[in-house]
């Protein structure tokens, strides 16, 4: 079973790639840098990617959660 955490950490380093490639920019700026776009739509396909299939977690029988 993977690690939850690094789903997460996909998502959070791609969701501060997706701000530092597209953040400063206006819309019409950002449409039309074909890189920019390009790279931003592939990190939140990343992000969705990663965030699809949430972790499975079991009760122990004391209590606590097991992934």
């Amino acid at each position: 079973m993977r690690d939850p955490r690094i789903d997460l950490e996909r998502i959070l380093i791609c969701a501060e790639k997706v701000i530092e490639y597209a953040g400063a920019l206006t819309f019409e700026e950002f449409i039309h840098d074909g890189l920019r776009c390009d790279a931003t739509l592939r990190n939140l396909e990343i992000m969705g990617e990663a965030g699809h299939s949430p972790p499975v977690f079991r009760i122990r029988e004391d209590r606590t959660l097991a992934s």
